[in-house]
């Protein structure tokens, strides 16, 4: 998988096998890796001739629509240029809420432990218990979805998102399990964090 976005945005327009590109279209391209209609792409001077439909639509998560490339070749090039730096890939931000090596462990581990469903959509009776002994009370109702499954882009699998992802990211910090890097995305997990995960997600 390469990238998601979100729905009613064209999908994104990707580097043919027919005709590389060349200096200053492809320092251009290469501003793209991000999803960009072909429209968005024209105006960047990469001529859709350039392009190709090199995408299969793996479906709609939450407001994301998510694809991948066709052609191994292809795929193995781009995934080279927008590979996670390394300080970035074992914890960092998304949004308000946990992502990275250690948050995708994490969801993993409380689909294991029945504590949410497979799909992360859902906290399951055991799952609010589980919630509630940690200091997390799962409202009924709230403005935004309860948990849900957000994609990992340095993964390419799922981490906790949603109103019970923000409220463990919160809780983590609270109690010194990690420390964030002001005006930064950048997470450190502290010893007393990763002995904590390990006592609660077995990681």
């Amino acid at each position: 998988m390469l990238r998601s976005q979100r729905r009613g945005r064209d999908p994104p327009c990707w580097l043919s096998e027919k005709e590389p590109l060349v200096g200053k279209r492809r320092v251009n391209f290469q501003r793209c890796w991000l999803p960009v209609s072909r429209i968005g792409l024209h105006r960047r001077g990469v001529e859709r001739v350039n392009c190709g439909p090199k995408l299969l639509d793996l479906g709609e998560k939450g407001v994301y629509s998510s694809y991948t490339l066709m052609g191994i070749s292809l795929n193995h090039g781009v995934h080279a240029k927008v590979s996670t730096p390394v300080h970035l890939r074992k914890a960092r931000t998304c949004y308000d809420h946990l992502a990275g090596e250690v948050a995708v462990k994490i969801y993993d581990s409380l689909c294991q432990q029945q504590w949410i469903t497979e799909n992360g959509s859902m906290i399951t009776l055991s799952g609010i218990q589980y919630f509630h002994e940690m200091g997390i009370d799962v409202p009924s109702k709230h403005s935004r979805k309860i948990c849900c499954a957000c994609l990992d882009w340095s993964e390419r699998r799922f981490h906790l998102g949603g109103y019970v992802g923000a409220a463990l990211f919160s809780l983590y910090e609270s109690k010194g399990w990690l420390t964030r890097h002001l005006g930064y995305r950048e997470v450190t997990i502290t010893e007393k964090g990763y002995a904590a995960f390990k006592t609660h997600f077995h990681i």
